[in-house]
């Protein structure tokens, strides 16, 4: 009965985060979604877009975009990269000086991309997180769950973006991996 009891407890405490982590993600994007839609529709300046690539020599591979709003505050961290069978794209939104939402789309071709049959998208994988205060979450948005998640499931700190970012040059041949819960 005392295991029954703390499980319980547990499973409160991750429907509150649930809660509480849906209502900021969901006030965040509401404005940011305002925001990147008005710039692009009025032509007004709401973000400075900074983007580098951190693949091949060639321009082709990995790149990284930062968008800061108009008072120089990094708002997200985009990541896109490139296989032989399909893209990552990385988004990291950042709710508040604690509060990273990550978001994380996977596409995979029908075929190699290179191929006389390459262009066709047979699967896409949506996977969400949250790092609050240094924790990893999984979000299921479906199932309204938050799953605590080891710290190296293979997402960034924002300090490792940063680094990334800003260092651009020494991650040719960069390789974004990602595992899904």
């Amino acid at each position: 009965t005392t295991n029954a009891i703390t499980i319980e407890k547990e499973d409160a405490l991750l429907d509150k985060q649930y809660e509480k982590y849906t209502e900021l993600i969901n006030n965040y994007m509401s404005t940011f979604i305002s925001e990147f839609t008005n710039q692009a529709m009025d032509n007004k300046d709401y973000f400075t877009i900074e983007e580098r690539h951190i693949g091949t020599a060639s321009n082709e591979g990995e790149t990284i975009s930062r968008h800061m709003d108009k008072n120089g505050d990094i708002v997200r961290y985009k990541i896109i990269a490139y296989g032989e069978t399909g893209k990552s794209e990385q988004n990291y939104y950042i709710l508040d000086s604690n509060t990273i939402y990550i978001n994380i789309l996977l596409s995979e071709y029908s075929c190699k991309i290179m191929s006389k049959y390459s262009g066709d998208v047979i699967y896409y994988s949506v996977a969400n997180y949250i790092i609050d205060n240094g924790k990893a979450c999984a979000i299921d948005f479906d199932d309204k769950k938050v799953k605590e998640m080891p710290n190296d499931i293979g997402i960034f700190t924002i300090s490792s973006l940063e680094e990334i970012f800003n260092s651009s040059d020494k991650f040719r041949n960069f390789i974004v991996v990602i595992f899904f819960p």
